[in-house]
């Protein structure tokens, strides 16, 4: 069975799972938003399914499911991504 982690700093792996988030860009700031693991989803972990929302006036980086890099039988989750026309906006996939 999966153990269901909160958003880390660290790596996902095993047989880990990222939980379902829902982040919210600040108005007229710089937003990084990082959807389960700040550095990897190794061996057969798995990313949760997120959504990212971008606002206006705002600089937003968005990485699906992790913030380095995905190996072994590792996946991501199914994330979305909503993004505002007068915002820049850099969006990473998985990892």
């Amino acid at each position: 069975m999966a153990k269901l982690v909160p958003y880390t700093s660290g790596n996902l792996k095993g047989v880990q799972r990222g939980t379902d988030d829902v982040f919210v860009g600040a108005a007229n700031s710089t937003n990084v938003f990082i959807g389960d693991a700040g550095k990897n989803i190794l061996g057969r972990a798995r990313g949760g399914d997120d959504s990212f929302t971008s606002c206006e006036n705002s600089i937003n980086f968005s990485y699906g499911d992790a913030g380095g890099s995905m190996s072994g039988h590792a996946a991501g989750g199914n994330d979305s991504f909503t993004t505002v026309s007068t915002s820049s906006n850099t969006i990473y996939g998985d990892s």
